[in-house]
């Protein structure tokens, strides 16, 4: 059309988040907060300039919410001691920047699962890291998390989760590659960071970069939960521990506060027994449907 100039992309998301959010605030959806449920949150990173924004968004959930580890979340998703509204923190891809998220959410005391591919730290040469935050993180080269640092976070009380070994879509997979990247991938970073290790997140957390075999490996491999990255939060308790695959709510540190609470509070008031199970075609073979 003659004098049409479009939006850019970014921008023309924004103020359709924006619209959503008024309307959500104006029809009461921000009341579902108060709802009892475990919510997971996740970020990949929080630079210097977000910090800010990020502290405003845990004050914010702080006031209605029972901030609480990983495990803990986990284990009251698979009880159904779900009495209130609990919120619990991962951080995915074993960013350096994750030691300073890590100390923000201290300062709300909350703790959080950073989930790590152990092949990362042995990563030494920078044209090997440029590839990887390139082909696999589509991001610009950056530092990641040491042994020392992943250490560290332990002794502060946060999680260290895994996150496959080399960030690969699991997909993709051969059923040998899989086996690596999955279990081997525990085997290494309990090797390195003790029986502490328990939780999985996929990578890209999409149900399409996920296979039924692979949710199979997970399990039996000895991990204690699966995440995924899809949008949800859970209200009851699953029928069994391999049917549940966990959503997560991702947040970006830049987001204004009323687009991220409008997605929590979405997510809560559409949660029910069925954000609990897997797509049946991701359905880990064994188990009962």
């Amino acid at each position: 059309m003659a004098g049409f100039v479009s939006l850019p992309r970014s921008l023309a998301r924004s103020l359709a988040l924006s619209g959503l959010a008024a309307v959500g605030r104006l029809t009461g959806l921000e009341a579902n907060l108060s709802r009892p449920r475990v919510h997971f949150l996740y970020l990949h990173f929080v630079p210097g300039r977000e910090e800010e924004n990020f502290r405003r968004l845990l004050k914010t959930l702080s006031k209605d919410h029972h901030f609480i580890s990983y495990s803990d979340a986990v284990a009251r998703v698979y009880s159904g001691a779900i009495d209130r509204p609990y919120v619990t923190f991962s951080v995915d891809d074993g960013i350096r920047n994750g030691l300073r998220l890590a100390e923000l959410l201290d300062e709300f005391g909350a703790k959080a699962c950073f989930f790590v591919c152990d092949r990362i730290p042995e990563m030494n040469s920078p044209a090997e890291i440029d590839e990887f935050c390139r082909r696999e993180l589509e991001i610009p080269p950056t530092s990641f998390l040491s042994w020392d640092d992943m250490a560290s976070l332990l002794r502060g009380g946060h999680e260290i989760g895994n996150h496959s070994a080399r960030h690969r879509t699991l997909s993709d997979l051969s059923a040998d590659q899989l086996e690596d990247d999955i279990a081997g991938g525990l085997v290494r970073l309990r090797s390195r960071l003790g029986d502490t290790v328990r939780h999985f997140a996929w990578p890209r957390g999409r149900f399409f970069h996920m296979s039924a075999d692979a949710a199979a490996v997970v399990f039996r491999s000895g991990h204690t939960s699966c995440a995924s990255a899809e949008r949800g939060c859970h209200v009851a308790k699953p029928i069994s521990r391999e049917s549940l695959c966990i959503r997560r709510e991702h947040l970006i540190g830049r987001w204004p506060l009323a687009h991220s609470m409008y997605f929590i509070s979405r997510s809560a008031a559409s949660a029910d027994e069925a954000t609990n199970r897997w797509p049946e075609s991701l359905m880990p073979h064994h188990i009962d449907r």
